[in-house]
């Protein structure tokens, strides 16, 4: 039975796709014969380009999960009929489907479904807006999200720290360093001073500098996004020092990452 209803669900996943693309040529075609090629001629172009691949059925199930409906208003669209998809509706989930790669994980894809499902049915304005947001999705990959969640306000040091521990190759793991009044309280106390750390290696050294340009990297494609902001100074912005900008704070807010386990800290509250 379980089988069964897998292969079903697989079958339907594999026909959204489908009609999608056909419906994206259909679109094409209505427009040019209509003369109105300039106004709809893009809602198709990120559909009628989507082929049949595994992500793009698994994103097409996840949707039809979140949206009951879809097989129906699709084949509305198709009849013309006022109750189905709008051209921008339509090239919504095209832009979802193309930001998919074939390395997508099944939590991407998850992400993708929720944040497209969240502008289908909402006013013409909030599909542009959700767009925009699949389109920046498909422009990241893991580390990047993995920045922006380090710099998140709303989240606690400790689940900052998580972040950092867990990936070492993206956020190099700093000894801490013991200051001299510390230093000084150790020798009153009678504790001997502790011994110097030994002098990292050619290897260590050349290590750390990757990591450092990894990190340097991935925190400039998120600022030349908008998604961080650089610290603020007297003599100008200090490209050294990131902060999560607002936008950065809404998006990770549409794609469901933003901790929120500190209502005293709002990124938008210091922008």
């Amino acid at each position: 039975m379980g089988e069964s209803t897998a292969s079903e669900q697989s079958k339907v996943s594999k026909e959204i796709v489908l009609r999608l693309g056909q419906l994206g040529v259909e679109v094409a075609a209505s427009a040019l014969q209509l003369g109105s090629a300039a106004a709809f001629i893009n809602c198709a172009v990120d559909i009628w380009r989507t082929k049949t691949g595994q992500r793009q059925q698994q994103f097409a199930a996840a949707l039809l999960e979140r949206e009951p409906d879809l097989m129906a208003r699709l084949a509305a669209a198709a009849s013309g009929d006022r109750a189905g998809l709008r051209p921008d509706e339509l090239e919504l989930i095209g832009v979802g489907m193309a930001s998919l790669s074939p390395t997508a994980n099944a939590e991407r894809v998850t992400r993708m479904a929720q944040l497209v499902s969240n502008g289908l049915g909402a006013s013409e304005v909030e599909t542009a807006r959700t767009k925009r947001l699949a389109r920046l999705l498909g422009q990241l990959d893991d580390e990047h999200l993995l920045v922006l969640m380090f710099f998140d306000l709303t989240a606690t040091n400790e689940r900052r720290e998580q972040i950092a521990t867990a990936h070492p190759h993206l956020f190099p793991v700093l000894s801490p360093k013991v200051s001299m009044i510390e230093r000084i309280e150790r020798f009153q106390a009678g504790f001997p001073s502790e011994p110097p750390a030994p002098k990292p290696t050619e290897a260590e050294v050349r290590e750390k500098a990757n990591q450092r340009l990894h990190f340097k990297l991935s925190a400039e494609h998120l600022q030349s996004l908008g998604l961080l902001r650089y610290e603020v100074t007297e003599n100008g912005p200090d490209t050294r020092i990131y902060h999560l900008s607002s936008a950065g704070h809404e998006f990770l807010l549409a794609i469901g990452l933003a901790a929120m386990d500190r209502s005293d800290h709002k990124p938008y509250a210091y922008l």
